[in-house]
């Protein structure tokens, strides 16, 4: 499992939680591509994703302007095909903040976030051949999967272009809980924080949010509708000298 016997030795604990966490990771990585692979490839739609949800990045001149146009489109998408077929995402994390606080994005992010259950993950990923070609679902870890656009490259280490992050929310019974992102604390939530969605602006369009996403906020964040100071107000995921993207019409 790559653990060490000293690093057992040294701290058993912390040993049995990574081992137990590349467990989980490959087997939720398993799950995923085997539902990757039962997808239907024959499924249509009256409108192509593409015609519906243009690719207009190379209107844009920034680097953060080009990812905000592409994932809001992917988000788009999703939104399309949660109605369509019937499953539920929710806007998560700072996504969520750019929503209640700013109505679109945060003005120093460059990502979107959003939570689903695995159930309803899997129902994304059963109709996803309706996705674009140059849209992939990608697993990084266990409960986070992105949807990701490959012609573009925008990651410190040059490797993953422009997504929509999904964080799977585990259920149980009348709970949700997931892994807080910015401390590794478990959130416990109940069911009924979350539905009925509501739709909220961000930006020009509206997406899904949970029904008491003001708690939700409080316990991930404290206090987040104060603003962080000056100098925490940067872009986190990108290095714009290292940036490429390539339009989707002009392959």
């Amino acid at each position: 499992m790559g653990i060490s016997l000293f690093r057992f030795i040294k701290n058993p604990k912390a040993s049995i939680e990574k081992s137990l966490s590349i467990v989980k990771r490959y087997h939720f990585s398993k799950d995923i591509n085997d539902q990757l692979n039962k997808r239907d490839l024959n499924v249509k739609s009256d409108m192509p994703l593409d015609l519906l949800y243009r690719d207009n990045r190379d209107r844009y001149n920034t680097v953060i302007d080009k990812i905000r146009c592409i994932s809001t489109n992917i988000l788009s998408m999703i939104d399309h095909l949660s109605k369509q077929y019937n499953f539920n995402y929710f806007l998560a994390y700072g996504t969520l903040i750019g929503a209640v606080r700013h109505r679109d994005f945060i003005p120093w992010d460059d990502d979107i976030d959003i939570m689903m259950t695995q159930e309803d993950l899997y129902k994304l990923i059963a109709v996803s051949a309706l996705l674009p070609s140059y849209i992939e679902i990608k697993v990084m870890d266990n409960n986070f999967v992105k949807v990701m656009d490959k012609n573009s490259k925008i990651s410190l280490d040059g490797k993953r272009g422009v997504a929509v992050d999904i964080f799977v929310l585990d259920t149980k019974e009348d709970e949700y809980s997931f892994r807080n992102v910015h401390n590794q604390k478990w959130v416990k939530t109940l069911k009924a924080d979350w539905y009925p969605t509501t739709m909220h602006p961000f930006g020009e369009k509206t997406f899904s949010i949970p029904k008491n996403y003001d708690e939700i906020l409080t316990e991930i964040y404290g206090d987040y509708m104060k603003l962080p100071p000056e100098e925490d107000r940067v872009y986190s995921h990108i290095d714009e000298s290292k940036t490429t993207f390539i339009s989707p019409n002009e392959k």
